[in-house]
């Protein structure tokens, strides 16, 4: 059978090919990096101050799907015009329509805290501070693994206005993702991807993104050109088929390509946009919502917030408790009925659980199954409660 060859006349000047081309630079060249702290100011790099900069002022929850309204919107194309003009275009590697797509859900959102994977050149990095600034509040948290000594210096150059929004991690994202539960427990209200894009990395980054998101929150995946970060998206949204993927047109891409340069269906983009739901949902399927901390030896019950719900059923609720060193575990399950008069409640299940003395670490882990006609839906993650008689002795002791 003959081989066929796609020879698109404009594939080696299109932005994917382009960035294709400037990640392969950084993993030949084998890039050694280290944080260093009082880096001094790249003198190549030109960063404009801060200014007003157009866009698009919609109410986000009137609309499931905000991208059509938004990229109808005059202002997009005058904030496009903006960053196409502005010196971090030739540092960013997504074009000047995604930044001020990012940029106008940024000023929509009015987030306290922003993650971004993949820092490269900080170009998309600074159109979100630019939004957060306009804001007047928020954190951008980026990480990348290969920018220690490449990012630094260019953060250095940016007015104060800016830096001031924007903490660099030089890590893995999985470091990342792990520093962030442990320490900090920041919720993001948008996420953007753009690490590793192999498939499997896509897909880590995607699921631990959409753990720690906020209710109806953003991820933005870029290179969807590319199978990887494609097919990640995909496998997600057929896995949690209460988000939403936001699109401008709807487009099918050529079954026949693994890289496909005109697969988004946002216009001029190489993004793919998912949106959470507005409540976490519990199905069959067991859920956690991840391994906490504890300051305690043991708990005495689990508080479980119920959203709104039309439906009966059965909540069942497992518990894993750990100690450390020595790694005993011990597990508790308690089950509950749960009707419509319980919408918007707060369940309080009682399950006492404790592992005694003698461990320096103690962890949590909870979850979830529901048993019903349709998915229980959640106002927040379960937490555990405590007795007011070992709240009590838990004060006296410190």
């Amino acid at each position: 059978m003959e081989a066929r060859t796609d020879a698109t006349p404009g594939f080696r000047a299109s932005r994917p090919y382009l960035k294709l081309r400037a990640l392969a630079r950084i993993v030949r060249d084998r890039e050694i990096v280290k944080f260093r702290r009082n880096t001094r100011p790249d003198p190549l790099v030109d960063v404009d101050a801060p200014v007003d900069i157009p866009y698009p002022d919609i109410d986000l929850d009137a609309h499931l799907d905000p991208l059509p309204v938004i990229s109808q919107a005059p202002e997009l194309a005058e904030a496009s015009a903006f960053f196409l003009q502005s010196p971090s275009a030739s540092r960013s590697l997504v074009s000047a329509v995604a930044q001020a797509m990012i940029y106008s859900l940024v000023r929509n959102l009015r987030p306290s805290h922003v993650f971004e994977i993949g820092t490269y050149l900080a170009g998309t990095a600074e159109a979100i501070c630019r939004g957060l600034h306009a804001n007047g509040r928020g954190i951008l948290h980026t990480t990348d693994p290969f920018g220690g000594d490449r990012v630094p210096p260019v953060l250095a150059s940016w007015p104060y206005e800016l830096r001031e929004h924007i903490r660099f991690y030089c890590c893995t994202s999985m470091e990342f993702f792990s520093r962030i539960i442990e320490t900090s427990g920041d919720r993001p209200a948008l996420v953007f991807i753009d690490g590793n894009h192999d498939f499997e990395y896509a897909a880590f980054d995607i699921g631990c993104a959409a753990r720690l998101l906020q209710p109806s929150g953003f991820i933005l995946i870029d290179n969807v050109s590319q199978a990887g970060p494609f097919w990640a998206g995909r496998d997600f949204l057929r896995m949690h088929t209460d988000w939403t993927e936001c699109r401008v047109t709807d487009r099918s891409g050529d079954p026949s390509k693994a890289f496909d340069a005109h697969r988004t269906n946002i216009p001029d983009t190489d993004l793919m946009v998912l949106r959470a739901p507005p409540n976490r949902s519990v199905g069959e399927r067991p859920v956690t919502f991840g391994e906490v901390p504890l300051r305690t030896s043991g708990f005495d019950g689990i508080a479980v917030p119920v959203g709104h719900s039309e439906e009966d059923g059965i909540l069942h609720v497992q518990c894993v408790l750990r100690g450390f060193p020595g790694h005993v575990e011990e597990v508790g399950s308690t089950s509950c009925s749960v009707s419509s008069r319980d919408a918007g409640t707060v369940l309080r299940l009682p399950l006492v659980m404790d592992l005694g003395t003698g461990f320096e670490v103690v962890r949590l882990e909870i979850w979830l199954i529901w048993t019903g006609a349709r998915p229980l839906l959640l106002e927040g993650a379960p937490v555990h409660w405590l007795s007011d008689a070992r709240a009590a002795s838990q004060s006296g002791q410190r």
